[in-house]
């Protein structure tokens, strides 16, 4: 249900992947409205159905209405933590743990498309950001329920689906290197003395 995008970290670049998590991402997603699901997408078990989803208006101008920053509430099947343990092992024990909202940004909503019962766009959003949410909480907004039943990711920080490829067809020559990879953050060049200055942790 879940594909695209994945920024894969090998040897001493491990160390930077945590990097990689505080960038923005951006996302297509279909939503389909008129129905909930225990895990708020598609893999979980249909709760309620409703007789009657609103009109396209009804449904873009809701989609819209999350646009920039607020509150949003993580599914309960989730990886987030309660007392060291993952809040998706609480559910499949059948204890709901409800975490505080967390505060969101909702940066962009572009190619947005309903055919009903699917709503389909692509939304960019900071960190942290769940769209399985957004799918439970824009059914809410419309009285009508609905969960996420498809998900691709097209782009985190610089790096872009349309440029990624298969583990298997990268040549070594063509990985990308730290430096590259963070492309925002400022550097510094040293000489040979310095590095070696650098390297038995004195100052310059």
């Amino acid at each position: 249900m879940a594909t695209g995008l994945l920024i894969v970290a090998i040897n001493r670049a491990t160390k930077f992947s945590s990097y990689f998590l505080n960038e923005i991402k951006a996302y297509s997603a279909e939503v389909t409205l008129g129905c909930t699901s225990d895990t708020d997408d598609a893999e979980g078990n249909i709760l309620n159905i409703a007789k009657k989803i609103p009109d396209s208006s009804k449904v873009i101008l809701a989609l819209n209405s999350f646009l920039g920053e607020s509150l949003q509430k993580a599914p309960f099947y989730s990886a987030l933590k309660h007392k060291g343990k993952p809040l998706y092992k609480y559910a499949r024990e059948g204890e709901l743990i409800e975490k505080p909202p967390r505060e969101i940004k909702i940066i962009d909503i572009s190619n947005i498309h309903f055919q009903n019962p699917l709503l389909e766009f692509d939304i960019t959003c900071s960190k942290g950001t769940y769209i399985r949410s957004i799918a439970r909480d824009i059914g809410n907004l419309l009285s009508c329920g609905g969960h996420l039943s498809k998900l691709e990711r097209i782009q985190q920080g610089c790096f872009k689906i349309d440029a990624a490829k298969f583990i298997k067809d990268i040549p070594i020559e063509e990985m990308i290197s730290i430096e590259n990879a963070f492309p925002e953050l400022n550097h510094i060049e040293l000489n040979e003395l310095e590095t070696k200055v650098y390297q038995n942790g004195g100052r310059s």
